[in-house]
Formats: structure tokens, C-alpha cells, sequence
């Protein structure tokens, strides 16, 4: 009788291969460079406070040490924009 055991298990081992490799790909990028956290190079801001009902677009560029790894988002007030306003009024646009 075979007993099958689940290739990942909470206290395996394994757990440990995806971190690891992700440490291995950025000392291999980066050399003996520290990482450094990514940078906004470019944010748009309004030269006037919006009017109530009108449409705003801010906009921003950035650049990372580790583009395949970073995730940039917007946050208001410490929370996701799609949280704050679940109806849309404030959304994230597409990655350019």
C-alpha cells in the first residue's frame, strides 16, 4: 500500500525554496549593490483644487531595481482605492 504525502506541507522544508530563489535572482541582478525600495521620478499634480463632480486624473512613473518584482499601488488614507470606494469613484488605472 503507497502512502502519498503532499509535496508542501506548513512545517516542510520546501516552504522555504520560492524566498530563497527570489534572494538568489536579486544578489545575482543586483551584485553587491543593496537594494534599494522603488522611486517615483515622475508625479503629476493639479495646479488647481478640482471643482465638486469633476474628473481628476494624477498620474506617476517609477523605476525599480527589480522591475519583475515590483508591485506599485495607490493608497488613500493607508487602504487601497478600490476598498475606499468600492463604487468606482476612485479607481487605479492600467500599467503603462
Amino acid at each position: 500500500m503507497a502512502v502519498l504525502c503532499p509535496a508542501w506541507t506548513p512545517g516542510s522544508p520546501a516552504r522555504l525554496l520560492l524566498p530563497l530563489l527570489c534572494w538568489a535572482l536579486a544578489s545575482c541582478r543586483t551584485g553587491a549593490m543593496a537594494l534599494q525600495p522603488p522611486s517615483i521620478t515622475v508625479l503629476q499634480t493639479l495646479s488647481e483644487p478640482p471643482r465638486l463632480g469633476e474628473s481628476v486624473t494624477v498620474w506617476c512613473e517609477a523605476v525599480s531595481s527589480l522591475p519583475e518584482l515590483t508591485l506599485l499601488y495607490w493608497l488613500g488614507n493607508g487602504s487601497f482605492v478600490e476598498k475606499l470606494h468600492p463604487d468606482g469613484a476612485v479607481r487605479e488605472g492600467t500599467v503603462l
